[in-house]
């Protein structure tokens, strides 16, 4: 049976070598027998080697997977991953140790590798290059931190089992070469890359250094990773989100996803997973599994976060961001720096009792102010200042930084805005949220607040011009329309009655503008003094101007004389009712009413000041020419008496009827 051990050559290689030695000097001959370095064969005769021949491999080939259980001691495989054109490319090794310490490192030409990653805590390396590195769980450790072992068993992979060579090794576990976990790590994975097709054989070690050991390996042929699309690096994953996935990196995957980066995979800057990818964020949308956009990598290339992206600041080039912080109960507070997302953009003394504060406005340009405000505490008492708006973040900080003690605790409002820019004027705000701050003298003060769009959608509830039924607009943002405003849809008028920030149920229409408040009013028209008026209400007796001025100005009837008077009604002296009657010229040809205003004063008061008024209907029946209200049987009542300072008509329900110069002057 083959076995693996190290021997000396004369020259750089078994192929022009003559002799196979034992010792590094070189003096002692190595015994008759056949030599192989993987890839020829040579057999050594009187301490002379004979011509090469070609080694049909006793490796184990990849694709294999090895089950090892046994006794302390040192496992030997080795495993051949081909040797042809096409066998380059990432070997993948999933080695699970179960929770009994093992050791493991591979050996591909002169080149160790140790580096494992587990689903379970990331990274396991010894932190010397070329030992072992030892997995397992801290509740299974023997104490083999920094202990020799000087007399293991070395056992080989014969194709089927592990073998008893019948040489012993010495071991010592370096402090650095242990990686325990309190949970078993499961299936770890190592990345071997295979850059030429020779050399093809790969020697690995493991050492269980315990009383017994169990553990399994699998090894797949060498494949090229599968690359995905990625960002470059950034140093957050803030910043790595606004950047453009132009690069293409590659995954070894722990959960066997081949391009859909996971949480402890290794990712690699080249197919054969030779270069680990720079530490730093990355963004790579849709290939993180989760639903993740961002990815961030160690040093050694694993993954050690990933996460999603916050929504991008909206680009609003027609409004500005504006924030008023005021003690709104007109109560001393304390004074404060301002700060977002960590810059400082002014200040606030609000050591008056007043509303004081200050406004706080996202443009450098000092010319542009807010002209329609729509804060708690007027704009009198603020002061102003300006800043970048690019301080501002999709998830914000605003701080207020207490620089006083003014010694009467703290209360007040926080108002942010959207507000439209208009030249250098602001207006039309639409809110972004308010806030308020409270607490105790001394305090200082944290907020978060979002800002992801550049005014929340809002939908409007609408009533018909029509009908006064009820419908809903679609989504629009706040602002777009005032209450009142009159808008359209196909076919329909409508009023706006209320913005909403929930969707209501139901159909949803598209609105449109017209440039007017409030519905249209009907015509109609009124008779007048013998002129055709409109209302403005839809009120008027004619629905059209030509019907009015048909009847209206050609009156056959004029009122003649109009009074009101006063009689003692109930006894006594005193004129304690009051009546009113109307005179013509002509008798009607309908029922008309007219209606009489009377001014009055109560003694002792005399008509030069204290005025009231009260109103008659005169009802002049059709074919008469005069209407009364008699004191005594219809008339109002004083029962101190009342002076009589006026008269005068305010309206008429016939047009035939001319008030002329009778009428009421408002």
């Amino acid at each position: 049976m083959a076995t693996s051990a190290s021997y000396y050559l004369n020259a750089p290689s078994l192929g022009s070598a003559t002799t196979v030695f034992m010792n590094a000097d070189l003096t002692v001959a190595a015994p008759d027998g056949f030599y192989s370095d993987g890839t020829i064969v040579r057999e050594q005769v009187g301490s002379v080697l004979l011509p090469q021949q070609t080694c049909p491999s006793c490796a184990t080939p990849c694709g294999s997977t090895i089950n090892a259980s046994g006794s302390q001691g040192v496992y030997l495989l080795d495993l051949d991953t081909g040797s042809t054109a096409p066998d380059v490319g990432a070997v993948i090794v999933r080695f699970n140790p179960q929770s009994v310490p093992d050791g493991i490192r591979a050996t591909l030409g002169s080149t160790v590798y140790n580096k494992l990653t587990s689903s379970v805590d990331g990274l396991h390396q010894s932190t010397t290059g070329g030992n072992l590195t030892y997995v397992g769980t801290t509740g299974s450790d023997c104490g083999i931190s920094g202990s020799t072992y000087p007399s293991l068993s070395v056992f080989q992979y014969n194709g089927t089992s592990f073998v008893n060579t019948g040489t012993t090794q010495s071991v010592t576990v370096a402090p650095g070469d242990v990686s325990l976990g309190a949970s078993a790590p499961g299936n770890t994975l190592m990345v071997i890359p295979k850059l030429t097709a020779s050399p093809s054989v790969i020697n690995f070690e493991v050492v269980g250094p315990c009383s017994g050991t169990a553990w399994s390996m699998s090894v797949d042929c060498p494949v090229l990773l599968t690359g995905f699309s990625s960002s470059v690096s950034a140093p957050s994953y803030e910043a790595v989100c606004i950047l453009p996935e132009d690069s293409t990196y590659y995954n070894a995957s722990l959960y066997n996803t081949p391009g859909l980066v996971g949480l402890y995979d290794f990712v690699f800057v080249d197919a054969y997973g030779s270069v680990p990818l720079t530490a730093g964020f990355y963004k790579a949308t849709g290939s993180i599994t989760g639903s993740n956009d961002w990815f961030q990598v160690d040093a050694n290339g694993v993954v050690v976060a990933v996460g999603v992206c916050p929504p991008p600041v909206p680009t609003c080039p027609d409004r500005r961001v504006v924030f008023q912080i005021c003690n709104s109960n007109s109560a001393i507070d304390d004074n404060f720096d301002i700060y977002l997302n960590d810059v400082y953009i002014g200040a606030v003394d609000l050591s008056q009792n007043a509303q004081v504060g200050s406004v706080f406005i996202a443009d450098l340009n000092t010319a542009i102010e807010v002209t329609e405000p729509d804060f708690v505490c007027p704009l009198a008492g603020m002061v102003v200042y300006h800043f970048s708006p690019g301080i501002l973040q999709s998830s914000n900080v605003l701080e207020m930084r207490n620089t006083q003690n003014n010694n009467n605790g703290n209360f007040g409002s926080i108002g942010i805005r959207n507000y439209l820019l208009d030249g250098t004027d602001l207006i039309s705000p639409c809110v972004i949220t308010n806030l308020e701050y409270s607490g105790s003298s001394g305090a200082s003060f944290t907020f978060n607040f979002d800002y992801t769009e550049c005014c929340a959608p809002v939908w409007y509830r609408l009533i018909n011009c029509n009908d006064s039924s009820v419908g809903y607009s679609q989504e629009y943002s706040a602002g777009d329309f005032e209450i009142d405003e009159r808008v359209t849809t196909p076919g329909q008028t409508w009023v706006v009655a209320e913005e909403l920030l929930a969707q209501p149920i139901g159909t949803l229409y598209p609105i449109t503008a017209t440039g007017f408040m409030n519905c249209p009013v009907a015509e109609s028209y009124n008779c007048v003094s013998g002129n055709c008026v409109d209302p403005g209400d839809g009120t008027g007796t004619y629905s059209t101007l030509a019907a009015c001025e048909a009847v209206c100005g050609t009156a056959a009837v004029n009122v003649t004389s109009i009074g009101a008077y006063m009689e003692p009604c109930v006894g006594g002296s005193i004129n304690d009712f009051m009546g009113a009657d109307v005179s013509l010229d002509a008798p009607v040809s309908a029922d008309t009413t007219i209606q009489l205003e009377v001014l009055y004063t109560i003694p002792p008061n005399n008509c030069s000041g204290g005025l009231s008024y009260t109103s008659f209907s005169i009802l002049i029946p059709e074919g008469q020419s005069n209407g009364s209200v008699n004191a005594c049987t219809g008339g109002q009542y004083f029962a101190t008496g009342a002076n009589i300072c006026g008269y005068c008509i305010s309206s008429c329900d016939n047009p035939e009827v001319n008030i002329g110069p009778f009428g009421c002057v408002s």
